[in-house]
């Protein structure tokens, strides 16, 4: 899985590191060419393809939903 458009410096796990559901991965940012902050998700099955955006993607449930391509989820600030 790729995530792109983190905050530059907040991530705080390494690749290949097992993490735990809920746990904090980074913050999101505000990179490349938008007008607000968000989150792009690549789920794809391992070694399909040599580009980060590339290969065979994988079916992704997030809060119970099954997201499809360009999917939208806002979640409320806490």
């Amino acid at each position: 899985m790729a995530v792109a458009h983190l905050l530059r410096g907040s991530v705080t796990v390494n690749a290949g590191e097992l993490i735990k559901t809920g746990q904090a991965i980074a913050k999101i940012g505000n990179s490349g060419n938008t007008s607000e902050p968000h989150l792009h998700i690549h789920a794809r099955k391992p070694s399909t393809s040599s580009s980060i955006l590339g290969g065979e993607g994988v079916p992704i449930v997030f809060e119970g939903r099954f997201l499809v391509r360009n999917s939208l989820v806002y979640r409320a600030n806490n």
